[in-house]
C-alpha cells in the first residue's frame, strides 16, 4: 500500500468518499459512525487497512450510499396522487434489472454512461415508509482547477507567472437522482443531484429526465394510474421559516427594500450565527419601518426536536428577485447544498413541510 493517500487495494469505495467529500468533514461523520478515522488522509487510509473486514467494508459502503441518495440535491416536492395508496404494493415490486443494479451505489461498469442519456433505475430502497426510486445517468461538468505555472513559457512576465491562475476542465460526472414516495402520507420528493461546479446540468432539465423515467417505469409494470400529483410552491415558506425564530439560524437572506431607492440586499451570517438577531440586519429592518421582501433563504439548524445534534442541516430556498410583486412567479426547488445524511435531510423536509400550502 503507498503512502501518498493511494488506497492501494482497498475497497473502491474509500476512493468513492474521498471524491465526495473532504478529509475533515469526513472524519467528522466516520467518528459519528464509529469508523476508524485518522488525522490526515494518508493515516486514515493505514487505519482502515488495520480494521478492515467485511463488517467495515459493509459499513462504509453504507455511508457511501446515504451521502448519494441524500446530499447535495435540489429537490422538487409534490402532492401525492389521490389513489396512491393503493398503489404501494405495485411500487414495492419494481426493481432494477440484475445488470443495471450490480454495481450501485457505483456507477454501472457496462459502458452505458451517455451524457444525457435516459436514466436508468439502479436501486429501489425502503427507509422510514418511503420507497426510494435511484436512477443513474451522466452529466457533463465544468470544474475549475489552478493553472500548472510550470506549463508556461520561459519569457512569460513575472507578474503573470505569480499569479493564480485557473483554467476550466470539462469533466463526465455520474449522477443518481432519487424519487422518494412515501407510502402512508407526506409529500413524494424528487432528488436531482447538485453539483459543485463552475456549471452544471440545469436541474429543470435533469429533473424532467427523471420524471419521464420514473413514469415509463409505472407504465411498463401495468402501473396506469398516477403517482405524483401537483407541484408544491414552497415560495409561501420564505417568509413564515424566516418569522418562526425556533427554525433554526436564518445564514444567508436575500430581500428588497421597500424603500423608494429599490435596493436589492444579500446578507450571509459569520460562522452560523442567526441573522435575524444579527445587529445590522435587526436595526436596518427596524428604521425602515415597513417589511422587507424577502425572496430566498437558507436555514441551518445544529440540533433536532430532541436535542439531538445535526451534522449539515443547511437548506436553501434559492428564490429570485421575480418573485416579489402582483405577477410573483412560484418556485418550486428548494436545495440541500452539503453533503448531509439521511437523519438530517428527513429532519429538514418535515419541518419546511409544516410551512408550504
Amino acid at each position: 500500500m503507498g503512502t501518498d493517500g493511494d488506497t492501494g487495494d482497498l475497497h473502491p469505495v474509500v476512493d468513492a468518499l474521498r471524491a465526495v467529500q473532504g478529509h475533515k468533514r469526513l472524519r467528522a461523520v466516520m467518528l459519528e459512525r464509529e469508523i476508524p478515522v485518522g488525522r490526515s488522509w494518508d493515516d486514515q487510509i493505514k487505519s482502515l487497512a488495520k480494521h478492515w473486514s467485511d463488517e467495515l467494508e459493509a459499513q462504509l459502503i453504507e455511508l457511501y450510499e446515504e451521502l448519494r441518495l441524500y446530499g447535495r440535491k435540489h429537490i422538487f416536492l409534490h402532492k401525492r396522487a389521490t389513489g396512491l395508496a393503493k398503489l404501494v404494493d405495485a411500487l414495492k415490486g419494481l426493481s432494477p434489472s440484475a445488470a443495471a443494479g450490480k454495481q450501485f451505489p457505483f456507477p454501472p461498469k457496462d459502458g452505458d454512461g451517455v451524457v444525457g442519456g435516459t436514466p436508468k433505475l439502479v436501486a429501489v430502497r425502503e427507509y422510514d415508509e418511503k420507497l426510494l426510486f435511484v436512477f443513474f445517468s451522466m452529466r457533463r461538468l465544468r470544474h475549475e482547477i489552478p493553472f500548472n505555472h510550470a506549463w508556461l513559457k520561459q519569457d512569460t512576465p513575472e507578474h503573470v507567472r505569480n499569479s493564480e491562475i485557473l483554467v476550466t476542465e470539462e469533466v463526465r460526472e455520474a449522477a443518481f437522482d432519487v424519487v422518494a414516495v412515501p407510502m402512508k402520507k407526506g409529500l413524494i420528493e424528487v432528488r436531482v443531484d447538485h453539483f459543485n461546479a463552475v456549471t452544471e446540468p440545469r436541474p429543470d432539465v435533469a429533473l424532467k429526465n427523471v420524471l419521464k423515467a420514473f413514469a415509463k417505469l409505472t407504465t411498463d409494470a401495468g402501473i396506469t394510474e398516477e403517482i405524483l400529483g401537483n407541484p408544491v410552491n414552497v415560495a409561501p415558506a420564505i417568509a413564515a421559516l424566516y418569522a418562526a425564530k425556533k427554525e433554526g439560524n436564518v445564514v444567508q437572506l436575500k430581500f428588497m427594500c421597500s424603500t423608494q431607492a429599490k435596493r436589492s440586499e444579500t446578507m450571509m451570517a459569520h460562522k452560523g450565527q442567526d441573522l435575524r438577531v444579527e445587529a445590522y440586519h435587526k436595526h436596518g429592518v427596524k428604521a425602515l419601518g415597513t417589511p422587507i421582501q424577502i425572496y430566498s433563504i437558507a436555514l441551518e439548524w445544529f440540533f433536532d426536536g430532541d436535542d439531538e445534534p445535526l451534522d449539515n442541516a443547511h437548506l436553501l430556498l434559492p428564490g429570485t428577485k421575480s418573485m416579489i410583486g402582483d405577477n410573483a412567479r412560484p418556485l418550486y426547488e428548494v436545495r440541500v447544498p452539503k453533503l448531509t445524511g439521511r437523519l438530517e435531510h428527513d429532519f429538514m423536509l418535515k419541518r419546511l413541510s409544516e410551512y408550504v400550502p
